[in-house]
Parts: C-alpha cells; sequence; structure tokens
C-alpha cells in the first residue's frame, strides 16, 4: 500500500494505492469537538476549494508518480458520477503505457504489455 498525505489550502489529503490494486482519494478531517478521536474520512465532493482544477492535477502528479515507481500492472478507479468520470477518463488518457476499460461506476486500468 502506498500512502501519500499533502495539504492544499489548509487541507488534509490523502492518495493512497491500496494492496486490492485501487486508488483512493479522500480529505481527513477533524472533529472540533473530539481531540482524542481519529480523523474521519470526506469521500464526496466539499465545494469548498477555491482552485479544484490544481488539487486535480496535485492529485494526478501523485497518482502519476506511483504507479511508474512502483511498475504496478493494474488498478481500477471508482467514480460517482459522469462529472467525475470525465475526468479521471481524461487524466487516465494522460498516462504512457495503459489502456483503461469503463464499466457502470468503475474504470479498470491496465498496463499495456
Amino acid at each position: 500500500m502506498t500512502l501519500n498525505r499533502f495539504k492544499f489550502e489548509n487541507k488534509d489529503y490523502i492518495v493512497t494505492l491500496q494492496d486490492d490494486n485501487s486508488v483512493v482519494f479522500y480529505r481527513e478531517k477533524t472533529d472540533e469537538f473530539n481531540w482524542f478521536g481519529d480523523p474521519y474520512k470526506i469521500l464526496t465532493e466539499t465545494h469548498d476549494i477555491k482552485r479544484p482544477i490544481s488539487l486535480l492535477r496535485l492529485v494526478a502528479s501523485k497518482i502519476k508518480h506511483d504507479l511508474y515507481k512502483n511498475k504496478i500492472k493494474y488498478f481500477s478507479i471508482k467514480v460517482s458520477d459522469d462529472r467525475l468520470k470525465r475526468i479521471s477518463i481524461h487524466f487516465l488518457n494522460t498516462l504512457c503505457d495503459y489502456d483503461c476499460q469503463v464499466s457502470q461506476d468503475t474504470i479498470n486500468v491496465f498496463r499495456k504489455t
């Protein structure tokens, strides 16, 4: 499992390539009323980002770096809506040596041999 933590606009984000070959991107948020609790994951859009395209470019570069560094042969991305699916496919088309196959809410990506 590869884990990348970074801050963007004073918010904590994590991009991880899990052992089941899925890519997960989420935001971590702490509960202001519970100082001892673990942060929780926010997987949905929050609409409080001033520069969402810059955030997506940063996430894409981290994913690219992990793919090429670890020589990943296969991974999948789950998308929740058509807009996110279009953005993900646009990003995946920029990857050299990878092809993608789109099903309903999952994009499977394979390394060309």
